[in-house]
């Protein structure tokens, strides 16, 4: 409507809330990375010795520095190959199906009694490779990266192995599936 000012505000506005977004997440993973897989890693290892004059503080913080890089890099990598190809609410439900896998593990944790820590890691790990198969790899495959058939036929050409009806299942969009 001729309001060229208002475009420009609005495109700072825009602009402004999604590098704050992408800078905030990727802190937070790469501190999520630093503090709850790379150090108890270092610290495990018997060989571990921080350089020579300086403290696991700076350890640490060249782990996110190189985890920051990575996050970046890879959503970089995810987006050139396979992100441009589906709108944002398929990649947004793709990932909140993610999450999803650990509600059980955390109710489970939180009123059952007989819950263990290796149920819980069994169970977000199985979860994961089959959320991994039935919603990443058929957009990897739409995008290109995989063959065709691996939805069509199933993995190594098993029925009951398609991403799009695991097991057989058949009749449900792919985010219930």
């Amino acid at each position: 409507y001729g309001q060229d000012l208002l475009s420009v505000f609005t495109f700072i506005g825009g602009f402004s809330a999604a590098t704050s977004m992408i800078i905030v997440e990727t802190i937070a993973l790469s501190t999520m990375m630093s503090n709850n897989i790379a150090t108890p890693i270092l610290l495990s290892a018997k060989n571990f010795q921080p350089g020579r004059g300086t403290s696991l503080t700076n350890t640490i913080l060249w782990i996110r520095r190189i985890s920051i890089f990575l996050i970046i890099a890879l959503a970089f990598l995810y987006d050139k190959l396979v992100a441009q190809h589906f709108s944002l609410v398929s990649i947004g439900l793709i990932s909140f199906a993610a999450v999803a896998q650990f509600a059980p593990a955390v109710i489970g944790g939180i009123y059952w009694k007989g819950a263990s820590q290796k149920g819980a890691m069994t169970g977000v790990a199985v979860g994961f490779v089959i959320w991994f198969f039935t919603a990443v790899v058929p957009s990897m495959v739409n995008a290109g990266m995989f063959s065709q058939s691996i939805v069509e036929e199933g993995l190594w050409g098993i029925e009951w192995l398609k991403p799009t009806s695991l097991f057989g299942m058949q009749g449900m969009d792919s985010i219930t599936h």
